[in-house]
């Protein structure tokens, strides 16, 4: 196996800073072969591949432990997959000679096995929650407690680009500083408008948690996910009759959207003259 290490990542980056700093270190060359000099490579044709691919895949796929930042390294690999490899021949050969079970073969220098391979998803997300919980505790006011179980369902549930988004911000918080922290709030409050935008997130429960926007100036704005259905729309009656009327009628929302919700008509103006940004007076006033 060789590692080379001039390749530029594009995309926008696609590795963490701890893989990064792992791949930049490596070193060393090593070969890792499917059975040693005069033992026999097995094939199963259940398994869909070799034996000794099937376990090194299965090793890749999270069989094999990664370590402590999450980062699945060429020896920890390679000891899986000599482990399972000579299980699986012993479990199919039972009472047979195990010296003559297939055995992968690895030969390379030492530094070697160091060589970083693929990061765990389970340990990423753990790391991730750690940095998240450490700057919610820097600043409560700003990272709120909604927002945290929030965030810890959409590393659990957001796919694709937006989640690979997700984790590079919050690699981000490792620095825990204020700017850290406003920026990724600011990054977090814009992606609502990302989301419901794809009828494919529309009913992520993500967005069925409690939101608050800081609109900055002390003002802030509950948020309430309408999920996508139908309902039955009627304007007229009451005090607001000078807005005029209009018969029942069905409406459908497809995708849902995030309504704000305000508890008063002062609160409700405040929302309002932020998040357009004009000294706007109502006729009321």
């Amino acid at each position: 196996m060789r590692a080379a290490k001039n390749v530029e990542a594009r995309g926008g980056g696609g590795f963490s800073p701890a893989f990064q700093r792992a791949f930049q270190s490596a070193r060393g060359h090593a070969v890792l072969l499917s059975t040693g000099a005069g033992q026999l490579s097995y094939e199963r044709p259940e398994l869909g591949h070799g034996v000794f691919t099937y376990h090194l895949l299965q090793g890749l796929r999270g069989g094999a432990s990664a370590d402590s930042e999450g980062i699945l390294r060429l020896g920890a690999l390679s000891d899986y997959v000599a482990r399972s490899v000579r299980e699986w021949w012993i479990s199919e050969h039972p009472g047979a000679d195990p010296s003559g079970a297939q055995q992968p073969w690895f030969s390379g220098e030492i530094a070697a096995k160091s060589i970083p391979l693929a990061l765990s998803s389970a340990s990423t997300n753990e790391r991730l929650f750690t940095l998240l919980a450490t700057a919610r505790q820097s600043d409560r006011a700003l990272i709120t407690g909604a927002m945290e179980d929030a965030i810890y369902e959409a590393l659990n549930s957001w796919t694709g680009d937006l989640r690979k988004e997700l984790i590079e911000q919050l690699e981000l918080l490792e620095a825990n500083r204020p700017v850290a922290r406003r920026n990724f709030v600011s990054w977090w409050n814009q992606q609502l408008a990302t989301v419901i935008a794809s009828p494919a997130q529309a009913s992520n429960p993500v967005m069925e948690q409690p939101w608050s926007v800081d609109l900055s100036g002390g003002v802030r704005l509950d948020m309430v996910w309408i999920p996508p259905g139908e309902f039955t729309m009627q304007l007229g009656g009451g005090r607001r009759r000078a807005f005029g009327r209009s018969p029942a009628h069905p409406c459908a929302t497809d995708p849902g959207f995030l309504a704000g919700q305000v508890s008063s008509y002062h609160s409700s103006m405040a929302s309002f003259r932020r998040c357009n940004r004009l000294s706007y007076r109502s006729r009321a006033r």
